[in-house]
């Protein structure tokens, strides 16, 4: 009892960190959109520097560059949260904490921060202990009568995730999205194909429950997977996910 407690106690410090650390993201992000002048810390030209020296850093406005680092940054702690939440270990706060944010920014004190937690996440639960049933059971699913697929969707990454069929395009080297609709799928028949969650399986290199399905004809490898999705200012869906081009 007490080696549980102690490690609920755990994953509750993992699940504030994460929080905290997607909070001040968010933060610097809304400076963004505000158009805040100088509020991220970058090194200096180091061509001329004196290697025992120390790094001198220099305020600047937002970039490409700092936009494509938080956004990575972000997605990093989207993926942590989702293996808390797969081991049923992340407490989602019943309130939000009013964190003071710094008001400037060094990306790679940042970058540094969550990637010392993802360590630490990883090493504490190893991933014997992950099932998709305590993943997947956190969230409410609806059916999608355009799409014929279930998804849900998580307000705080402002993402829809979609239980998507995709298949291996082995000419290209991509996954592909397969579109449900074309089947006419009806909720009954998607929810047989997902079959009993010990099916499941974890692909740790698109760090994504999958579900490995049969096509016609036997050709070609096939899957279930979580598939993330945004909808634009403009309202195009924009694939987010890591499988591959959507075909």
């Amino acid at each position: 009892m007490a080696s549980a407690s102690a490690n609920d106690d755990r994953a509750a410090h993992f699940t504030e960190a994460i929080v905290s650390l997607q909070q001040a993201i968010q933060s610097f992000q809304t400076d963004i959109e505000t158009g805040r002048p100088e509020v991220f810390l970058t090194p200096m030209s180091l061509e001329l520097r004196d290697d025992s020296a120390p790094v001198a850093l220099r305020l600047t406005s937002v970039s490409n560059e700092v936009q494509s680092q938080l956004k990575k940054l972000e997605e990093h702690l989207s993926t942590l949260e989702n293996q808390l939440r797969s081991r049923g270990q992340w407490h989602a706060p019943t309130r939000q904490s009013a964190t003071s944010t710094p008001t400037i920014l060094e990306i790679s004190d940042l970058s540094t921060a969550i990637n010392l937690l993802a360590h630490i996440i990883t090493s504490t639960y190893p991933s014997c202990h992950m099932t998709p049933q305590s993943l997947f059971s956190t969230y409410s699913w609806s059916w999608d009568p355009a799409w014929h697929e279930f998804y849900t969707y998580l307000p705080r990454q402002n993402t829809y995730v979609y239980l998507s069929q995709w298949k291996l395009n082995e000419v290209r080297g991509v996954w592909e999205y397969v579109s449900m609709a074309d089947a006419n799928l009806m909720p009954d028949t998607a929810a047989e194909m997902l079959g009993a969650w010990e099916d499941w399986m974890w692909d740790p290199s698109l760090k994504e429950w999958r579900l490995e399905v049969k096509t016609e004809g036997g050709d070609g490898e096939s899957c279930i997977c979580a598939s993330r999705w945004q909808v634009q200012n403009n309202g195009e869906w924009v694939y987010v996910g890591i499988l591959g081009n959507v075909g």
